[in-house]
């Protein structure tokens, strides 16, 4: 059974991060590690990150770095054989690793994602989405109507490794985009048209 390296940006994201970490260690697949990079972070979210145990690995960046350089950071710190991405104020349901390395590992896809439930900052529903697309090579579909969330994706690393790719280090926002869209590019992507995690909407929030 493969690891999977599971990537927690953090940037003053105290709020939420300890129901985000818990929603990891709830995970019904347990060869996972939390990589969590925290980003010059003025509140206690390193405090809460260092509380747990040791598969918690904590790195500090002293300056304040843009998301995509900062993404970029922790993809270069993972050691596990698939990349996931949680942000600290988004959650997972309990089987949504071992559902995604069922139906991934050990195929040609090399990234997969599933659909979100919508929160409010209280965890109320607001609605669901799922993804429109099949599996395949969907690189012209995402062109016309990008449906990747940041909640749910699962990347091969190797495949990131071997193909030179990973998050621009220029990129504020759209960082996302720009690395699943490349990836739509030379990959199959799988799609799975049920509800894998929790995306939480709030004010605050980008």
């Amino acid at each position: 059974m493969p690891k999977v390296s599971v990537i927690i940006n953090c940037h003053n994201g105290a709020a939420y991060l300890e129901k985000a970490i818990n929603s990891v260690f709830s995970q019904t697949f347990t060869d996972w590690e939390i990589i969590f990079f925290n980003n010059a972070s003025t509140d206690n979210s390193e405090e809460i990150a260092s509380s747990f145990e040791n598969k918690v690995k904590v790195f500090n960046s002293e300056i304040l770095l843009n998301l995509g350089h900062a993404r970029a950071e922790a993809v270069n710190l993972c050691n596990g054989e698939w990349i996931a991405f949680l942000d600290t104020d988004d959650l997972w349901v309990r089987d949504k690793l071992q559902s995604q390395i069922d139906e991934i590992d050990g195929t040609d896809f090399a990234l997969g994602y599933g659909g979100v439930l919508q929160i409010n900052d209280q965890g109320s529903m607001l609605g669901e989405w799922i993804p429109k697309y099949e599996s395949g090579d969907i690189f012209k579909d995402q062109l016309r109507n990008f449906e990747i969330n940041m909640v749910t994706p699962i990347i091969n690393a190797n495949f990131l490794s071997k193909n030179n790719l990973n998050f621009d280090h220029n990129f504020t926002v759209s960082e996302a985009f720009d690395l699943f869209i490349k990836i739509c590019a030379i990959s199959p992507i799988k799609v799975q048209k049920r509800v894998l995690g929790f995306y939480r909407v709030y004010e605050d929030s980008t």
